[in-house]
C-alpha cells in the first residue's frame, strides 16, 4: 500500500468559474490537513493572505484521473471512485475556493 505526504495541492473547476479546489493524495488527519490547507491558501498560492472560509468540509474518498471533456478548459480531471488498480485515496477540502 502507498502511503503519501502531506502536500496540498490544487484543482481548477472545468469551467470559468475562476475556482480552485485544495487536495492532498492519501488519508490525512483533519486538523493536519486543514492547518496545510490554510498555509497553502494564504501564503503559497499567491501570497495574499486569503483566509480558508468559516465552514470548511472534509472528505476523503478515492479518485481517479481521466481526461477531461472537450469542452472542459482542463486536460484531465478527477472522478471519484472505488478503490482498486488506477485510483487513489485522497483528501479534500470540499468547496471551491476564489482564484
Amino acid at each position: 500500500m502507498n502511503t503519501y505526504p502531506l502536500n496540498i495541492q490544487h484543482s481548477y473547476a472545468g469551467d470559468d468559474s475562476c475556482q480552485i479546489q485544495l487536495y492532498s493524495r492519501g488519508r490525512h488527519p483533519e486538523k493536519e490537513f486543514l492547518e496545510a490547507c490554510s498555509r497553502f491558501y494564504a501564503h503559497e498560492w499567491d501570497g495574499k493572505g486569503r483566509e480558508l472560509p468559516t465552514e470548511k468540509p472534509v472528505t476523503q474518498t478515492h479518485w481517479r484521473t481521466v481526461p477531461a471533456p472537450e469542452d472542459s478548459i482542463c486536460e484531465t480531471q478527477f472522478v471519484e471512485s472505488k478503490p482498486g488498480k488506477g485510483a487513489y485515496p485522497v483528501t479534500i477540502l470540499d468547496v471551491w475556493l476564489e482564484m
